[in-house]
C-alpha cells in the first residue's frame, strides 16, 4: 500500500516540476512577446501616429507570430505529433480573446482614462497572461498521452 502512495506522491510532484518548467519558459516567451509588441505598439502608435486600436491590433499580430515560434520551437517543443499549421491555427484561435482584452484594456486606458499606452499594456498583459498559459498548455500543445 505504501508503494502506491509513493508512486501516486512522486508522479504528482513530478506532474507540479513540468508545469513550473513549462510555466517558467511561457513566462519568458511571454516576456519576449510584450517586448516585441511594446516595440511594435510604439512605433505605429508614437512615430507613425496610427489610431491606438489599429496600431495594437497590428503589434499584437505581430507579437503572437513571434511567440508561437519561440513556443512550439522552444517552450513546448517535442510536439511534432502535431502539424505546425494545425499548431499555429489553434494557437492563434485561443490567443486572439485574449488579443481582444488586451486591445480593450490599452484603448480604454488610452483613450478614456488617459493612462500612457505602456503602462496600459503592462496591465493588459499581466491580466491575459493566465488565460493565454491555460490555453496554450491544455489545447494548443497538449500530450497525446
Amino acid at each position: 500500500m505504501n508503494y502506491i502512495v509513493d508512486v501516486l506522491d512522486w508522479t504528482k510532484k513530478t506532474k507540479n516540476k513540468m508545469l513550473k518548467i513549462d510555466f517558467i519558459r511561457f513566462g519568458l516567451v511571454g516576456s519576449v512577446g510584450f517586448v516585441t509588441n511594446f516595440i511594435f505598439l510604439s512605433v505605429f502608435y508614437k512615430i507613425l501616429a496610427i489610431e491606438i486600436l489599429i496600431a495594437q491590433i497590428m503589434a499584437g499580430e505581430i507579437a503572437l507570430l513571434v511567440i508561437f515560434m519561440l513556443h512550439n520551437s522552444w517552450t513546448y517543443k517535442g510536439h511534432e505529433h502535431i502539424p505546425t499549421i494545425k499548431k499555429l491555427f489553434k494557437f492563434h484561435g485561443t490567443q486572439w480573446t485574449g488579443q481582444l482584452l488586451i486591445l480593450i484594456i490599452v484603448t480604454l486606458g488610452v483613450k478614456t482614462f488617459n493612462i500612457n499606452y505602456g503602462f496600459s499594456l503592462i496591465i493588459a498583459s499581466v491580466l491575459v497572461m493566465f488565460w493565454n498559459f491555460t490555453w496554450t498548455k491544455l489545447y494548443v500543445f497538449k500530450n497525446n498521452k
